[in-house]
Order: structure tokens, then sequence, then C-alpha cells
């Protein structure tokens, strides 16, 4: 029975586009139309009242990208080739021969968008993920991109002009061989891009030092070609991604996974300060938090009462075993830094002099702390300078008032 009325359709059709061929195509114009608005604005819509994109991530994206809306562009064509055969091969051979070709060049156009949408889509869910931020793929998604609209050129220009694809794709390969010597600049950076992200030396989010460029901040962006960073004054620059991997630089996202940040700086002491400590120090000293442990350390004193504090008058010299008073502060500041409520005791932690030189003896403090935020950071090593140079003053220490490269604030600077 359908093929009866079929057969009664395209024979009406056809004695249609033989008596009044502009009422035929008008017919089948209105009739794609018809369905098109059919599809696209009632069953489209019911559709996407239906659904909940909300539950479902990847549905929500694929709305957001418009792909059931590039779809419905189809119906047009669809309709069209399905009435071409009921015309009336005599009245239309050519005239349907062109259209044809434009209904395939506008197939595959819409393909071509649609296919592009869903690399948008993909680009979006990848970059919602967690270990995204490792591993960007845009890049790649860039590439395949440049695929897509290349293999749709070539499909266009095939239908058009009727010459077989692979004649235009073999075309296309001498091209891009020509342009790979024009553009040889541009396509190193373009694989440097992808060395960088997929071996990860720079992920979104870290924080690289390039002094020589003037580079110290955030990475904003990784593209193709070029890093984007923040810097610390909040300047933007850019980093080339064949730089990177011609020459070195420095990543801070060590310091972010070891959950603790160092300090180094040296504080330099006049030597003619350095003196053999005596009843009056050792007095003052055990008066400290943590002197009298100092003392019995040393062996300088003699415990009496209680063993957590020495009182003043206690101090017995002949237990003296003649340390000086910079060999009681470095000991000291140890132990004070050790005790510290923000420092890392189990990372590296050391207090040590260093060969002199022409600005005194130079007392090399090395310690790590759990802030990793650059201005709580600046804020404990201020404290914790502060500490020892007034430390070093009741222990009778004079320090250097010229301090050989170093300057708080600017090595503060550096250490970001």
């Amino acid at each position: 029975m359908l093929q009866d009325l079929l057969d009664n359709l395209r024979k009406a059709f056809s004695d249609l586009t033989t008596e009044g061929p502009g009422l035929a195509v008008l017919i089948s114009l209105g009739l794609a139309a018809g369905l098109y608005l059919f599809v696209r604005y009632l069953i489209l819509g019911i559709l996407l009242r239906r659904v909940d994109p909300e539950k479902h991530k990847w549905l929500h994206l694929i709305i957001e990208a418009r792909i059931p809306h590039l779809l419905t562009l189809l119906v047009p064509p669809v309709v069209i080739w399905t009435v071409l055969p009921y015309y009336s091969p005599e009245s239309y051979n050519i005239a349907i021969s062109i259209l044809s070709r434009f209904l395939a060049v506008y197939v595959a156009f819409v393909i071509t968008l649609v296919l592009n949408a869903g690399l948008s889509a993909i680009d979006d869910y990848y970059s919602s993920l967690e270990y995204s931020r490792n591993f960007p793929i845009s890049s790649i998604l860039e590439v395949a991109r440049v695929v897509l609209f290349v293999l749709s050129a070539a499909i266009v220009i095939s239908i058009l002009f009727n010459i077989r694809a692979v004649y235009i794709l073999t075309a296309i390969g001498a091209l891009i061989a020509a342009a790979t010597v024009v553009f040889n600049n541009l396509i190193l950076a373009f694989v440097a891009g992808l060395i960088v992200t997929s071996k990860k030396l720079i992920v979104i989010g870290d924080w690289i030092e390039i002094p020589e460029l003037r580079i110290n901040g955030e990475v904003l962006e990784i593209t193709p070609t070029t890093v984007i960073v923040r810097n610390l004054d909040h300047t933007i620059g850019t980093v080339p991604s064949a730089y990177l991997l011609a020459n070195s630089f420095k990543n801070w996202r060590g310091v972010l996974q070891a959950g603790a940040r160092q300090m180094a700086w040296p504080v330099y002491f006049d030597i003619n300060s350095v003196k053999p400590a005596g009843l009056e120090l050792l007095e003052e000293i055990s008066r400290l938090p943590y002197g009298a442990e100092i003392l019995r350390s040393k062996a300088v004193v003699e415990a009496h009462g209680n063993p957590d504090r020495i009182p003043p008058g206690r101090i017995s010299p002949g237990r003296s075993s003649g340390a000086t008073n910079l060999a009681l502060f470095r000991e000291y500041c140890s132990l004070y830094l050790q005790n510290h409520p923000l420092i890392a005791p189990q990372k590296l932690l050391s207090v040590y002099l260093d060969a002199p030189t022409q600005f005194g003896i130079p007392m090399r403090v090395l310690v790590s702390t759990h802030e990793t935020d650059y201005k709580r950071f600046l804020e404990i090593q201020s404290d914790v300078l502060e500490e020892i140079l007034r430390l070093a003053n009741v222990f009778g220490l004079k320090v250097y008032q010229h301090l050989e490269r170093f300057d708080p604030i600017q090595n503060s600077a550096d250490e970001q």
C-alpha cells in the first residue's frame, strides 16, 4: 500500500514538473522549509525541554555548542534530495546536476561546522577536568581543526569542479611542504609547544622565572606557540615555546608540591666583636627562652634547681669551656629556628659559618617554612631576620653594616 502511495506521488509530482515547473520548485522549497521549521522549533524544542542537561555534563556541553541546532540544517538538503528523483529528467537534467553539487557542498559545510563544534565541546569538557592543568590538549585540538578544514576544503573543491579529492590533497601536501621552508620558525615553535605540554615542563598555574626576559610570574595560558605569563607586577609577558626548550628557566612548582619554601641568606659579623663568653654574657643568655639549654649543651654552666631554667647567679666559671659569643649565638639561632612554629624542621635546617671575607664572618641561615604563599613567606622571613638581628645585639655581636649581595627586599623578589 505504501509503495502504491509513493508511486502515485511520484507520478503526480512528475506531471507537475512537466506542466508547471516553477510551481514544482516552489513546492519543493516550501516543503524543505516547512520540515526544517517543524524539526527545528517543534521536535528539537520538545526534546530540549524534556532533557535535563544539568544531570548529564556531556549533553549540556553538546547543547551549549549548538550541535543539535546545526544538525537541523541538514533537513532541507535531505528533503530536496528526496524529491529530486520525482522531477522529469527531460526538463531538469542540467539543473538537477548543478543543484545536487551545491547541495553536496552545503552538506559538507554543515558537517564541518558540526565537527568543529564537537571539538569545542571536547575542549570545554576536558578543561573542566582536574588533570587538564597538567596536560592541556588545546594545541592538539587546534591541529585537528586545521586538518578538518583542509579536508573540508578539498572535498568542496572536488565536488564543485568534479576533481578527485586525492589530487587536491596531493596538491595541498606539496603546498604544505613548501610552506615548511617559509614558515620554518612557526613550525618549530608549534612543535616546541607540543613538547612543552606533553612533557609537562610548564602547566597552567605554575610560577616561572626567566631573568633574561624579565619574566617572573604565573602562567596564565599555554598556546601552541607561546606561553602567556602574568608577572609579579601584574604586567603580561609572553615567552616563545621554543625558547623554553633552548634555554634554562626556573619553575617554582616544586615549592608547592613540597609544601615548604626555603629561606637562605647570610648575616655578616664584625670579627672584632667575636670574643669569649664572659660571666655577664652568660648571665644574660641564661635569661633567654632557650639560653639554659644552649649553655648546658656547651658545658658552660652547671645546672642547679630547675633543669629547664637556670636562675641568674648560678653560672659556674669553673665549668667554662671557652665558648665564644658567636658559637653560642649560632647554637641559639639553630634551636630558635627548630622551635619556630612556622619553620619546617623536617626539611634542611642549618645555621653555619663560612670563610671570613672583607665584610666580616658570614653566618648563613638555611631553613624552610610551611608557608608557600609569597606574601606570608616574606612576612615570616622578615620576622626571623629581625629576631636574629635583635639577638645578635644580646650576644654582643656587631652586625656588619654592608651586607654583600644582600638586600632583604631585592633578595625576596629574587627568591620569588
